[in-house]
């Protein structure tokens, strides 16, 4: 019997899993006694269309681009001369993750959170403690809101877009909801990971990037500082200012209260 394999030659499991837009290229190998080549088939064409297809007739093997389009499932196979077959497989097409609404607070800080903390390219990263970072960032966040003080760059503030926004705050959304091109680009960067099913590290910024979404509707976490959190920076960067103390690391993250 065929089978389809990736092109390091791994077979492609019973059921996968593509958001829209990915492109998958695999190669199908023919079983003992069959040759190329073999007719893609896929029960829902309009979900998952067929790229391209290069046969390898000399080595025996065929090599197929499929596209996901739309959201739905698809069972994808071959069939091939003299009985020959392979599959089937289960293609089940995702919408692609999108952010909240830019002009949203919820839309605000998750960019903050993706621009800010550290992402799963980080040694040392982990799902889990990454998201109590997130909540501290936010906590942050809310905690200048509410402070309103000059020393954090929150008089006048009235929502959390103001706090974000504050002039020399957060490196590229000073003029949020415009982002610098650094900013944006690794937000997006991340955001294309965790959208592309072919990607081995998609699983990792999924998560990372639904954290991300989640957090901000969460429920707000107690303040483990005493004097409350007002600011982070990268774990070893310089402080915000002598009017800073830090408090402790976490997540990559140094995390500052106000000095008495």
């Amino acid at each position: 019997m065929a089978v389809f394999q990736t092109l390091n030659n791994v077979a492609l499991p019973p059921a996968i899993t593509l958001y829209v837009g990915n492109v998958l290229k695999f190669k199908l190998i023919p079983g003992r006694g069959e040759l190329v080549p073999f007719a893609l088939v896929l029960s829902q064409p309009k979900l998952v269309t067929k790229q391209s297809e290069d046969v390898r007739q000399t080595a025996n093997f065929q090599i197929y681009t499929i596209r996901a389009e739309s959201p739905g499932n698809c069972l994808m196979s071959a069939t091939g001369g003299k009985a020959g077959s392979a599959g089937p497989i289960s293609l089940t097409v995702s919408p692609r993750l999108a952010l909240p609404p830019a002009d949203t607070a919820a839309g605000a800080l998750t960019r903050l959170l993706l621009a800010e903390a550290p992402s799963p390219f980080i040694e040392g990263y982990t799902v889990a403690g990454n998201r109590t970072g997130m909540h501290r960032m936010r906590l942050v966040i809310e905690n200048r809101l509410a402070m309103k003080s000059h020393r954090v760059a929150s008089a006048g503030a009235r929502n959390l877009i103001d706090v974000i926004r504050a002039p020399g705050q957060f490196k590229g959304f000073g003029d949020y909801p415009a982002i610098a091109d650094a900013q944006a680009n690794n937000i997006q960067a991340i955001l294309d990971v965790a959208n592309d099913a072919a990607n081995s590290m998609q699983p990792a910024f999924l998560a990372h990037v639904m954290a991300a979404i989640e957090v901000p509707g969460e429920k707000l976490m107690t303040d483990p500082c005493p004097t409350k959190l007002v600011g982070w920076r990268t774990a070893g960067a310089s402080g915000p200012g002598s009017g800073f103390k830090l408090f402790d690391t976490f997540a990559g993250q140094d995390f500052y209260t106000l000095a008495p």
